[in-house]
């Protein structure tokens, strides 16, 4: 048998007219985000399969290129694909390179004390074994008055309060999307699609109406975002002493021009 006879008609259909990776580092609403793209019928959207591969079989994870031909090939009969969560910024420019303006990239942020509170409440439910970290060179960029820090705790949240510096790299990748603002303005939304798909696609109303009002993530999670303050206090001195260290000025500085109240920290 011929390979045209054994595969379907699908199998020869066009790569995606668009390509596109919206960086984020965890929670800030991805899984919700992944679920509302993919409502558009010409979007797929996958959400960080590579760590599900590492996790479930223990395969170490693939180059990012290499992940997003993958992504391509998956998408054939799509008018944009692409990923959530699953791309590191830092390969943002190879891809670039390689499909021009065909490839769209855009990152996603969320208040750093809320989102620290998150990762540290799910660290704390799957253990912190979960996430492998490199506890000596955690030890190693600690700040000086953090010498104190020795503890798998200790460290953990030493991690978890280092990440929202990723923001000065994410700041390179393309535009900014507040997900305090996505998960409650439709609009945000929409136009994050236009970006995404070289302005080619938007979401019918109806559709969008559908899919916020069957998810609880754009009232939750706009809920939760908007109390700071009070995600700093429930936490213990020792973790408010990392927070207010770990914190780069330049990313605090990021963080405010997006309008995140950062005073109490």
């Amino acid at each position: 048998m011929t390979r045209a006879a054994e595969d379907s008609p699908q199998d020869f259909q066009e790569e995606p007219t668009r390509l596109f990776a919206i960086v984020s580092w965890g929670a800030a609403a991805t899984h919700w985000l992944s679920k509302v793209l993919n409502a558009h019928p010409e979007v797929l959207c996958l959400h960080n399969p590579a760590d599900s591969w590492l996790r479930l079989t223990g395969t170490p994870r693939i180059d990012d290129v290499t992940y997003m031909k993958i992504v391509a090939d998956a998408g054939r009969g799509y008018r944009a694909a692409g990923d959530c969560h699953g791309v590191w910024a830092s390969s943002i420019p190879r891809m670039r390179a390689k499909w021009g303006d065909r490839f769209r990239a855009a990152a996603v942020v969320r208040h750093p004390i809320p989102r620290i509170a998150s990762l540290w409440s799910l660290a704390n439910k799957t253990g912190f074994h979960h996430y492998k970290l490199d506890y000596r060179f955690l030890r190693e960029v600690a700040p000086r008055e953090l010498a104190w820090i020795e503890t798998e705790e200790h460290l953990f949240f030493l991690h978890a309060a280092r990440m929202p510096n990723n923001v000065l790299d994410e700041v390179q990748v393309g535009p900014l999307y507040r997900m305090e603002t996505l998960t409650a303005d439709r609009n945000e939304v929409r136009g994050l699609l236009r970006h995404i798909s070289g302005g080619e696609l938007d979401f019918d109303p109806g559709t969008l109406d559908r899919v916020f009002d069957r998810t609880v993530m754009s009232h939750a999670g706009r809920e939760q975002a908007q109390r700071p303050r009070e995600a700093f206090e429930r936490f213990a001195g020792w973790q408010r002493e990392i927070l207010a260290a770990a914190l780069d000025p330049a990313a605090r500085a990021i963080y405010e021009r997006l309008g995140y109240d950062l005073g109490f920290l």
